[in-house]
């Protein structure tokens, strides 16, 4: 069903509608959908305590790659469980990894983005790229 014009005015241009839906903003104003931060230091410091990672557990090691790969990429969870190791490339400044699935935001025709791990020379204990 369309609207018919209203005194010239289509209906949600009408000045009567747009007084109103002002009025109706300023009484319940939008929220912003994440009111609450983290303090990522705190994160980043408890990391720096597993180290060295030769002599962490293969388990409290994966908790420790993910962790930095979640915080480095700012991927949704699904995107990082489609991660892989399959076809990796190894550089000398970083390893390349890709998904083994459709990522939701990618759209049809479109390539799935990488997820590029590089190194962190600044805090070898917060670097996911270590080589042995």
């Amino acid at each position: 069903m369309l609207c018919e014009s209203q005194e010239g005015y289509n209906v949600g241009s009408h000045p009567l509608v747009v007084r109103y839906m002002t009025g109706v903003y300023n009484l319940r104003p939008t929220r912003s959908k994440y009111t609450d931060t983290w303090d990522v230091s705190k994160l980043l410091s408890h990391l720096k305590t597993l180290s060295p990672v030769n002599k962490l557990t293969l388990k409290i090691l994966s908790y420790k790659l993910a962790t930095l790969i979640v915080l480095t990429q700012a991927s949704r969870s699904h995107s990082v469980s489609l991660l892989t190791l399959q076809n990796m490339k190894k550089d000398e400044n970083s390893f390349i990894l890709y998904y083994c699935g459709i990522l939701k935001q990618c759209r049809k025709g479109k390539r799935n983005p990488v997820a590029s791990c590089k190194k962190y020379t600044p805090d070898r204990r917060l670097c996911v790229y270590i080589v042995h």
